[in-house]
């Protein structure tokens, strides 16, 4: 298990992407989390298109942050009413 898990963060820390949500998670000292469709693409060698994330705490502040790093034209979706 302890193998697999260093090959995924190796494959994870190729990306930019990766390495902002890790820098911006920290810095909000944010518990986030990849899940869903990315993960199972990543075990099945497959593309994906999104990437879903969850954070414990505050999902609405670590988009945010995102946000103003990136393009802030591109398509982000999140779900507000989690945080109600």
């Amino acid at each position: 298990y302890y193998k697999l898990m260093l090959n995924y963060l190796k494959f994870l820390n190729k990306y930019k992407i990766f390495k902002l949500i890790k820098n911006i998670s920290n810095k909000l000292n944010l518990k986030t989390y990849i899940v869903g469709g990315f993960i199972r693409n990543i075990i099945l060698k497959k593309k994906s298109k999104d990437i879903d994330i969850v954070s414990l705490k505050s999902s609405i502040k670590l988009v945010d942050k995102i946000i103003e790093k990136i393009n802030p034209l591109k398509k982000i979706l999140y779900l507000k009413n989690l945080e109600q």
